[in-house]
């Protein structure tokens, strides 16, 4: 069989938007309706020759056991001490630091919140957010200026965590880190990937080891490669067996901090994460 990816129906894998089996930029394609994946590393009962192994992405159980892949242990890097590199950029950020990423975020965070999510600041370069393994281990830091983003030499991509605020047991799974510090604003738990499509491994041992939340909402960009992702990633947490698992959108705004820079508040974006149309 061959597969033509210039038809409509098949979109091959890149680097933005790997193989949701085998997790590689390369070689697999996947339908554009998210249904099926057609991967040529892990096999399937459905050979299609040299296309590769028909997956069918909405029926977990047709994967094979390959698909179901430990939880890779991260890698220590004992050179750097990222707890001191955190504290030291937390220690360098100014009052005009913290002034610029407010207004930066539409003034979605306030200082309160910039401390509590452990930011700082290098001079010269940018903003620093701290980047956590599912232990919330500090495993690198993003660097965010005033044109693009970066991560500190040494970084290994991992997830913004906000702090613990409430006994709420709702968790927000958001794209990004100012995203995450927009729902921590409003006093939401929340969880910010360092991209759409990654970050699902270190998420899963995150909800292990915090038990107590037990409702998972991804709320996903506005847009198709957000869309995708943030089901890719749904459908990730349940083979896990994590079940509990809701996917919303903004109503406006291309993301959450948009959303709320527009007006949303706690209630608005409650209500869609429960599903309630009417929110009192």
């Amino acid at each position: 069989m061959i597969v033509d990816t210039a038809a409509n129906n098949w979109k091959r894998v890149s680097r933005a938007y790997r193989c949701p089996v085998c997790d590689k930029p390369d070689w697999c394609v996947v339908s554009v309706d998210g249904e099926a994946a057609i991967c040529q590393r892990v096999k399937s009962s459905r050979h299609l020759g040299s296309a590769g192994y028909l997956h069918r992405l909405a029926d977990p159980t047709d994967m094979m056991v390959e698909r179901i892949r430990r939880l890779p242990r991260q890698e220590e890097k004992p050179d750097v001490d990222w707890d001191g590199v955190i504290d030291g950029a937390v220690e360098q950020a100014s009052q005009c630091t913290i002034d610029w990423l407010i207004k930066k975020l539409d003034g979605c965070i306030s200082a309160r919140t910039f401390k509590s999510c452990r930011c700082g600041a290098i001079p010269g370069q940018g903003v620093t957010f701290p980047m956590y393994n599912g232990l919330r281990k500090p495993i690198g830091v993003r660097i965010r200026g005033h044109h693009r983003k970066w991560a500190v030499r040494g970084s290994t991509n991992g997830l913004f965590i906000g702090p613990e605020l409430s006994s709420d047991p709702l968790l927000l799974i958001t794209e990004g880190e100012s995203d995450m510090m927009a729902a921590a604003e409003l006093g939401f738990h929340a969880i910010g990937r360092s991209s759409c499509s990654m970050g699902a491994d270190e998420l899963v041992r995150f909800i292990r080891a915090n038990r107590w939340l037990d409702q998972y909402v991804i709320v996903s960009d506005a847009d198709d490669a957000g869309r995708t992702g943030a089901e890719r990633l749904r459908k990730q947490l349940e083979l896990h067996g994590i079940t509990r698992v809701r996917v919303i959108e903004p109503a406006t705004g291309g993301d959450l901090r948009e959303w709320i820079a527009d007006g949303a508040g706690s209630h608005e974006i409650r209500a869609a994460a429960y599903g309630i149309p009417d929110w009192p």
